[in-house]
Formats: structure tokens, C-alpha cells, sequence
């Protein structure tokens, strides 16, 4: 094995120095090869699938990825790489040979051995795998049903679903009339913690399609729901009875505002809706600022007609699916244009989530100081009616933290008046990601709340420091 992948990294080197490759793509290729070299090749597989969703047509990289799943004795799906490589580039020395010898190769293969299919943990593995490639080449629908099919054999992959969940769930919203697509969505549902939502479309599943293909896995799906909904209304009345006793012993300072938690409602702070205000764009590259002046970079210069294209591009395409393929595009080349951020602007107001989705992470590629130009725009978006874009708002405050001082605020009172834990543990997360500038916010808010207000601040800022709750409370 180590033989072959060193030969393998020989020849990804070899075929490096001859092909003339661009720059990026010479960076591709090596950081492949290193892979090959440390035997990681699910990291060199996705690396190489990741540049192929840019350039699909570069035989150079087909011809890459099948050297990487040779290396991994995975001679199938070699074959399928290096016959796609032939298809696009005619001619290349040595590839029929080879081509020839891995269709022997594949022919004498040993079968798995009977028992591996009977390791669910092992099947789940390969169907995740198979979910990722499916995935890497825009077979979406195929890709999204592998992956339940992957977790129903082992729920322990949703601890790294590789954002299958996000975008399964997105993709069966979108796609929610077609024939049985309803179980798919309950499914996702349930697995992003959305049970009661999950119950209704299993539930409207298992009426639709009482004989249907995934009739069963409904049906223990549909239950599982009901069991989690129904510990969290008996979990949520031992919590209301436990705050209550909590209540009548508390500190004579706090009881007095304190009521029962079967009527009170969730603390909230009163702060005004902040004011953003619109200042020029500009951005330092190779120490020169943005301008329509010729001093500007040829490298800047080149990105910028790229990007002015693309938005053209994007104009005149009318398929959402490469509208969005051409919004991430655009993100790729990581430079906050004004044409570009004002486009990114008006596209986070939308009216289809997947629109705004693709924007934000376009604009989680160009990432901060640029990225703050959009700043009012992401921010709109934490008062959404649709909770999937309050929280992917939220997603990216936590991958750009800016403006604590305006976003902690109004995270807080999110945080407060939601009721599903894994919300509030990706609000916690996303404070944690502003560091110290959340606890000086936080900490300000605590000096100006009274009373009671003053304990839901310090749980969380507990939770960010390690401090207990009522030391944080007396030294406010």
C-alpha cells in the first residue's frame, strides 16, 4: 500500500511538472500529493472534488482524482476518473495502458466479504463516503436519500454530517411536492432537531403513502418523534416545578419580581434597533485601495472583470441552480467589489431561501472587513419570520463576528425566547466566537439590567467564562 502511494504521489509530481498547470491548480495538485504521501485520501478525494465543482471540464484533474482512488485501491471508481479524463483530453500518454490493465483489475477484484455488509457502522461509513462523492458532482436528490439511508444504520454520523442536514433540509423545502419527497423532509426535520415540524411531515407521509418505499422507516421515525416531543413537554414540566421551588427560596432581592414559570415570560432586553451607516467601500490589496483609478493591481484588475462577468452571467441566467452555482462563484475569488456587495446586498432580501443561503456563504468566503458592507442586510435577517434564516444569520455572525455591540444585543433576546436546545447551544457558540467583546457587551447589559433581569445575563456569561452565576450577579 505505501508502495503504491508513493508511485501514485511520483506520478501526480510528474504530471504536475509537465502539464503547464496554472498556479491554483499546481497548488491543488500538491496539497493532493501530500495527502497521497500521509495515506489521508478522503481529504485529497474532497479537495480535488471541491476544485472540479469550479472547473468540471479540466481533464487534469480527473486524471488526479483517479490516480488518488487508485492509490486507495478503489479501482472502480479510478476507471470512471480516468475514463472521464480520456473523454475530455484525447491522447494522453499511457493512459489507455492503464485504463486497460484497472478494467482487468476491477474483473478480479474479490467481493466484500458477506459479513462486512452485515457491520452496520462499516455500511453506514461507505454510504456516507458514497453520499459525499454523489454530492461533490451535483447528484443532489441521489446524494440527500444516501445519507439517511447512512444514518437510519448509525445515528452516531450526525456528529459530523459534512452539512448534509442544512442542505438536505434546504433542498426537500424547495422540492417539497414531488412523490414522497415528504418522508425525506421529515427526515431531515428530525435530524436538525426539529421535531414537531418532523411529526407533521411523517405523519403526512404515512397517510399519503401508506405502501410507500419508506413506509417503515416513517413509521419508527414518526414514533421516536413522539417519544423525544413527549420527554421534552414532561422534561419542561419538572424544569417549571423545579424553577418555581427555585423561586420561593431565591434571594429576597430577586423574589419579589419573580413569578411562576407557568406565566412568566421570557426576559428580554429593551435596546433600540441599531443605526448602520453607510460608509464607502474600500479594501487594501498588495498595499493599493479599490478605484476605477490605474494605479489599481493587475491581479485586482483581473479579479474584478471576473467578478463583473460573473454578475452578468448571473443577470441573464434564469435556472436558480446554477444562479446559485454563480453566486459561489463570485465568493471564490474573496474580493468585496461594490458592484459585488451591492448585487450581495439586494440578494439577502430575496424572497427564496436558497438565494439568500447562497449569498451568505458567498459572502463567508469573502469574509471580514469586506464582508461588513452587508452588514444591515445580515443583521435584517435575525428578525426573519423563517427560523432556517434567522439561524443561518446566525451561522455566519458566528463565522464573521462584527459589531458586538450591535449583534450581541439582539442574539440575547433570541436566545431567550427560544425553546429548542440545540438553537440555543449554536447562539452560545457564536458568542463564544466574538470572545471578550461578547463578555464586555454582556457585561454592560448586566450593570444596566434590575432584578431578575440580571440572572439571564449572568447564565450566560457563565457559560462563556466560567464564572458561577451568583458572583457574577453581586459583582454587577
Amino acid at each position: 500500500m505505501r508502495a503504491n502511494s508513493f508511485l501514485v504521489a511520483t506520478i501526480l509530481a510528474t504530471t504536475l511538472s509537465l502539464t503547464g498547470y496554472a498556479a491554483d491548480s499546481s497548488a491543488i495538485l500538491n496539497q493532493a500529493q501530500e495527502f497521497i504521501k500521509q495515506k489521508d485520501y478522503s481529504a485529497a478525494k474532497g479537495l480535488l472534488a471541491r476544485q472540479l465543482k469550479i472547473d468540471r471540464n479540466s481533464y487534469k484533474l480527473w486524471l488526479a482524482l483517479g490516480y488518488v482512488y487508485e492509490a486507495d485501491n478503489d479501482y472502480e471508481q479510478a476507471l470512471k476518473a480516468f475514463m472521464r479524463a480520456s473523454e475530455l483530453q484525447t491522447g494522453i500518454d499511457g493512459l489507455a495502458t492503464r485504463i486497460t490493465r484497472l478494467q482487468e483489475l476491477v474483473k478480479s477484484q474479490p467481493k466484500k466479504a458477506a459479513a462486512d455488509s452485515t457491520d452496520a457502522a462499516a455500511k453506514a461509513r461507505e454510504l456516507l463516503n458514497t453520499a459525499r462523492y454523489k454530492h461533490s458532482f451535483k447528484d443532489f436528490l441521489e446524494s440527500y436519500k444516501i445519507f439517511v439511508e447512512a444514518v437510519e444504520l448509525d445515528r452516531s454520523l450526525l456528529a459530523n454530517d459534512y452539512g448534509f442536514i442544512d442542505r438536505g433540509l434546504k433542498y426537500f423545502s424547495e422540492n417539497a411536492n414531488q412523490p414522497e419527497h415528504q418522508f425525506y423532509l421529515g427526515a431531515y426535520n428530525f435530524y436538525a432537531g426539529l421535531y414537531p415540524r418532523s411529526e407533521e411531515m411523517l405523519a403526512d407521509y404515512i397517510r399519503d403513502y401508506p405502501q410507500g418505499a419508506q413506509a417503515a422507516k416513517a413509521k419508527t421515525l414518526l414514533q421516536e418523534c413522539k417519544d423525544i416531543i413527549a420527554q421534552a413537554k414532561a422534561a419542561q414540566i419538572a424544569a417549571e416545578v423545579a424553577a418555581a421551588a427555585e423561586i420561593k427560596t431565591a434571594d429576597a432581592r430577586l423574589a419579589p419580581a419573580l413569578v411562576s414559570s407557568d406565566t412568566a415570560q421570557p426576559y428580554v432586553v429593551k435596546h433600540a434597533e441599531p443605526q448602520f451607516l453607510d460608509t464607502p467601500l474600500q479594501f487594501d490589496d498588495t498595499q493599493q485601495t479599490y478605484g476605477d483609478d490605474q494605479g489599481e493591481s493587475f491581479d485586482l484588475a483581473v479579479s474584478r472583470e471576473k467578478a463583473l462577468q460573473l454578475l452578468n452571467e448571473y443577470d441573464k441566467e434564469s435556472d436558480y441552480e446554477k444562479k446559485h452555482d454563480i453566486i459561489w462563484k463570485i465568493g471564490v475569488i474573496r474580493q468585496p467589489f461594490p458592484e459585488v456587495m451591492g448585487k450581495f446586498s439586494s440578494l439577502l432580501e430575496d424572497d427564496k431561501i436558497e438565494t439568500v443561503f447562497a449569498t451568505l456563504e458567498a459572502l463567508e468566503k469573502i469574509d471580514l472587513p469586506g464582508a461588513e458592507f452587508c452588514l444591515p442586510k445580515v443583521y435584517q435577517l435575525l428578525g426573519h419570520k423563517d427560523p432556517r434564516l434567522v439561524y443561518r444569520a446566525i451561522e455566519s455572525f458566528s463565522k464573521m463576528p462584527m459589531h458586538a455591540d450591535k449583534i450581541v444585543p439582539r442574539l440575547f433576546n433570541i436566545y431567550q425566547t427560544e425553546k429548542y436546545s440545540i438553537r440555543k447551544d449554536m447562539i452560545i457558540n457564536t458568542f463564544k466566537s466574538y470572545k471578550n467583546d461578547a463578555i464586555m457587551v454582556l457585561d454592560a447589559m448586566i450593570k444596566e439590567a434590575e432584578g431578575p433581569g440580571k440572572r439571564p445575563l449572568a447564565e450566560i456569561i457563565s457559560l462563556l467564562t466560567g464564572e458561577k452565576i451568583e458572583e457574577i450577579i453581586n459583582k454587577s
